[in-house]
């Protein structure tokens, strides 16, 4: 990478830096906590990032979750534990179907992963 790039992402990320630090209201990443034991289509969250990562999705009996990202128009992604997707991204729609048991757990944020 040359320095001109390098430069430019070390000058956006503290400029992002700077945004968190001048409105606290806005959180460098939110979890959702999702119960599995309800079937969803298209269930709209709204989070603010450039990331969203699947941090527990439980595997057991090959549990079913799918992302669409920003409008419901656009297709589906296929969820499975650590799972990262990097895009911008100001809403997501989770559609699963229903257990028995399980919850699954989504990381939305701007510059922070979990791995």
């Amino acid at each position: 990478m040359n320095k001109t790039k390098i430069q430019t992402l070390v000058e956006r990320h503290l400029q992002d830096i700077q945004y968190l630090k001048k409105n606290p209201q806005v959180k460098q990443y939110r979890t959702f906590s999702i119960n599995l034991t309800l079937a969803r289509t298209d269930y709209a969250y709204e989070a603010i990032g450039n990331f969203l990562s699947v941090n527990v999705l439980p595997t057991e009996a090959n549990k079913n979750a799918w992302v669409r990202i920003n409008e419901k128009e656009n297709d589906l992604i296929a969820l499975k534990q650590d799972k990262v997707i990097e895009a911008t991204l100001y809403r997501f729609y989770i559609t699963n179907d229903a257990y028995a048991t399980g919850t699954m757990e989504i990381v939305v944020g701007i510059d922070f992963k979990v791995k």
